[in-house]
């Protein structure tokens, strides 16, 4: 055999026939597509290889990718890094035979042989089950895996397929008048009722989002990313199951609702609200009492008749009560204890709980007392470029940077109708909510009429998918507060849009969301 490389003819026809099927690829057609393609370009760390040792076993004939004869080790491994298709080689010392793989050369995928082969691997791309180092290393090759005690699995709102890969996991909910955008249209079905429209997106593995309309049934690869201004179709969108960016093994889980594994020392509500805040959280708002029981049992909370502070309050106006997640609560729908609230002394504007049978009382805010935090995810929005309409005072990057010390202050010359702050999230998310969390003692940062859109492109645009519309005082100085979107919405760039005059002040912003890849 000549010095030239050999492509096998199995990887010729894989090729064509990822290029003519409509069924699911498995992970190794999809990434060798992506490759010849164009679509993926492999990362700086995937040009070096790792030693695997000797082993006495080769590569079996279907992951052959090329076989060169008469080549020293080291030409052996640059042939391979010069081919992205290549994942791995075997080198024969005792011939100089040269064998390129398709995929990674892991023992039990070895043919026993009497003579030692020398392993190596390229570094940086791993398939599920096999040794990874970040996280990018998984989902280049997997989408919707991560890296996790060094070897690479499906993350924790993903499910694995029978082809070793990974689909996301969640629930569909109504997203009215939103809609997928057409280029991540998997298929489109002749109408059908509500109910088997939502089932067809079900048995999808990859769809994230369903629209009905009068005459079909679509289903998309992506989820909501824009407005439709009208209600002449229904939409869904699947919504992802658990903590975003969070390892559940690393929170605490009880019916439903995760908390931070920390146990927190006694504080007045305000410093109860901001420790939460800096750690993704927020003051427990409260639930069932099986709940509070749990969190007792765990030494999280303390036992009866210690009271515990519960994100629920009426700071901004008198008998209207808000939770720390935004719901806006009525006072008689609330387990009370007997006569309460009273605010007493017109001083009580803060809830605890005080009693075994989980009743609330109304308490000054100053109070020393324990709580919980209520886990929201990963802060995708950390560190993350941001920038505003106007660029006169205090950087939009302060509400972005987790130190909860200043705000953004931006002036403009003349009045304008509405002041916008963007921050990149780095690439596309489902966002499902944000995080307020006010560092200044000056009311006008949280100024109402607020709209929070998610958007593919970095400036504003008609087409933006609301978030959420606050349309009340959002929440006052040293204080956090989360507000749900109105449905999981998808996007690369958040847009904050308030109404403005001369000057606007906000506030610290975390923005929480699964992250979103190709499928």
């Amino acid at each position: 055999m000549s010095h030239h490389a050999r492509l096998c003819l199995p990887l010729l026809v894989m090729v064509m026939v990822i290029a003519g099927s409509a069924t699911a690829l498995t992970p190794l057609e999809r990434f060798t597509a992506r490759l010849a393609s164009g679509e993926l370009r492999l990362p700086p760390q995937a040009y070096r290889m790792s030693e695997l040792g000797e082993h006495n076993g080769t590569l079996p004939t279907d992951l052959v990718l090329a076989t060169v004869n008469d080549v020293l080790e080291p030409s052996c491994r640059h042939l391979c890094l010069s081919r992205p298709h290549c994942l791995g080689t075997a080198y024969r010392p005792s011939d100089q035979l040269c064998l390129l793989s398709v995929r990674r050369p892991v023992p039990d995928r070895l043919e026993p042989t009497e003579e030692p082969w020398v392993l190596a691997a390229r570094r940086g791309l791993a398939f599920l089950d096999e040794p990874c180092e970040r996280d990018e290393d998984c989902r280049l090759v997997v989408p919707w895996s991560e890296c996790r005690a060094d070897v690479c699995v499906c993350r924790h709102a993903a499910n694995r397929t029978a082809e070793d890969g990974c689909v996301p996991r969640g629930e569909l909910v109504p997203a009215p008048g939103g809609r997928a955008d057409d280029s991540a249209l998997l298929r489109s079905e002749s109408a059908v009722d509500s109910d088997t429209c939502r089932q067809l997106c079900e048995e999808e593995p990859r769809c994230l989002a369903v629209e009905l309309t009068a005459d079909s049934c679509r289903l998309f690869s992506q989820g909501i990313t824009a407005s439709t201004g009208d209600n002449s179709s229904q939409s869904w969108t699947l919504q992802l199951e658990g903590p975003p960016g969070i390892r559940p093994e690393e929170l605490l889980n009880f019916d439903g609702t995760w908390f931070i594994n920390t146990v927190a020392p006694a504080m007045n509500f305000t410093a109860a609200s901001r420790f939460c805040a800096k750690r993704a959280g927020i003051v427990w708002p409260g639930g069932s009492e099986d709940t509070y029981r749990g969190l007792v049992s765990a030494g999280h909370l303390p036992p009866s008749p210690e009271s515990f502070w519960v994100g629920l309050d009426d700071l901004i106006r008198e008998g209207k009560f808000i939770r720390s997640d935004g719901e806006m609560m009525s006072a008689s729908d609330m387990p009370w204890a007997a006569n309460q609230p009273d605010n007493a002394g017109d001083l009580e504007h803060c809830v605890v709980v005080f009693s075994s049978e989980y009743q609330l009382n109304d308490a000054t805010c100053g109070l020393l007392r324990r709580f919980v935090c209520q886990a929201l995810g990963e802060n995708v929005a950390l560190g993350r470029p941001a920038w505003m309409s106007t660029n006169r005072g205090a950087p939009p990057s302060h509400g972005t940077d987790g130190l909860l010390v200043e705000a953004v202050r931006t002036s403009t010359l003349f009045k304008t109708k509405e002041q916008v702050w963007t921050v990149d999230l780095g690439m596309q998310h489902q966002v499902i909510g944000f995080l307020y969390a006010a560092p200044m003692a000056e009311n006008k940062v949280h100024k109402r009429n607020t709209k929070v859109y998610v958007s593919s492109e970095p400036l504003p645009n008609d087409s933006d998918v609301l978030c959420r519309h606050l349309t009340v005082r959002l929440l006052l100085e040293w204080m956090a507060r989360y507000y749900a979107c109105d449905f999981p919405v998808q996007g690369r760039y958040l847009h904050v849009t308030r109404k403005a005059g001369l000057r606007v002040l906000m506030s610290e912003l975390m923005v929480f969301g699964h992250p979103i890849y190709e499928s």
